[in-house]
């Protein structure tokens, strides 16, 4: 309050996406008037509609939304699923993950930012691995002795 922000706490244990915050949803889409974004030329599922964005997808209107309406996270997860074989979270805890597994039966494994040593990493690499994704593992080596 002292820097002229207005907050609102919500009793949530989670990331939430409601209407409550909508103000906030403005002050950022004020912000993304001025943020260029190129077209849409890899598949990207969002979170908003549950379905693959079309490359002229107006990504300033779409964040925005993220904010205040409800994640489609199950339904996008399962768009995905049809495609891929091993899901890959990245970001801080694996919350995210286990949800995907549950949602759809593909693997997944947690790549945790905040996790201070290679281990998840190391983690993900041997997941790949496993599946079958080339790995140019001597990287994970170079300059390391």
């Amino acid at each position: 309050s002292r820097q002229g922000v207005v907050c609102t706490p919500l009793a949530v244990s989670h990331a939430f996406h409601s209407p409550l915050v909508a103000s906030a949803a403005d002050v950022f889409g004020g912000w993304l008037v001025d943020t260029r974004f190129g077209p849409v030329r890899r598949r990207v599922l969002s979170t908003v509609t549950g379905r693959e964005l079309a490359e002229d997808t107006d990504l300033c209107k779409l964040l925005h939304r993220q904010i205040t309406e409800p994640v489609l996270f199950t339904k996008a997860v399962q768009e995905a699923a049809r495609d891929v074989d091993l899901f890959v979270e990245v970001g801080p805890g694996q919350v995210l993950s286990s949800l995907a597994t549950g949602a759809t039966g593909v693997p997944s494994v947690a790549l945790d930012t905040d996790e201070r040593s290679l281990r998840g990493l190391l983690r993900v690499a041997g997941a790949a691995y496993v599946i079958g994704a080339p790995l140019m593992h001597e990287r994970l080596f170079t300059d390391r002795l």
